[in-house]
């Protein structure tokens, strides 16, 4: 019977404890993980390196619950002057780890992507420019073809007057053969009479 007299001791001792968890999980200070993006928001806001602030930040929150509150301005631009100078380092360390050589393929390599570039610049340039004389050529093209149609159809239509009067005069030429042939005959008669 001594054994059952404990277990409503131990049961009420465990509820205590659940509780006090439960209770000290959302108090002051704690956040919950869904919380953390909006609560590295507003801590974030006003740094200058914002992308860095959230991604340390939401890495923190997310493993312990908590942010710190916002450093004061010193610390700010000391962090900034640190975060900028690792920078450097990696940029210096990248060219330490090539020889003088290779830095001089480096500038040559560049030179020539500039070299190219401009002359990519330079085609698109001479590129439009051509484009553009091909369309004014296009509308001259157009415009003579419209011209050498209508000359066209005005010589048939001269040509075919021409041949008009030709046959005309032809006609005319022979009536005055035949005018001046009867005259000479007749003119022959009267001579011999």
């Amino acid at each position: 019977m001594a054994r059952l007299s404990w277990l409503p001791f131990g049961f009420l001792l465990v509820l205590t404890v659940f509780s006090f968890a439960i209770q000290t999980a959302g108090g002051e200070g704690s956040l919950r993980l869904q919380d953390c993006p909006n609560a590295c928001n507003v801590r974030c806001s006003q740094t200058s390196h914002k992308s860095a602030c959230l991604e340390f930040c939401n890495y923190c929150c997310q493993r312990i619950n908590v942010i710190d509150i916002a450093p004061p301005a010193a610390e700010i631009e000391l962090l900034t002057y640190r975060l900028k100078a690792k920078e450097q380092e990696i940029e210096l360390f990248k060219y330490r780890s090539i020889t003088e050589e290779q830095a001089i393929q480096i500038v040559i390599l560049q030179q020539q992507i500039q070299g190219y570039q401009q002359k990519e610049k330079e085609k698109a340039v001479i590129t439009t420019k051509l484009e553009e004389q091909n369309l004014l050529l296009s509308e001259r093209i157009s415009a003579l073809e419209a011209e050498l149609t209508y000359l066209t159809a005005d010589f048939r239509l001269k040509m075919e007057e021409t041949q008009a009067k030709w046959l005309e005069i032809q006609v005319e030429c022979n009536y005055l053969r035949a005018v001046v042939l009867e005259l000479q005959a007749e003119d022959e008669k009267g001579e011999r009479n």
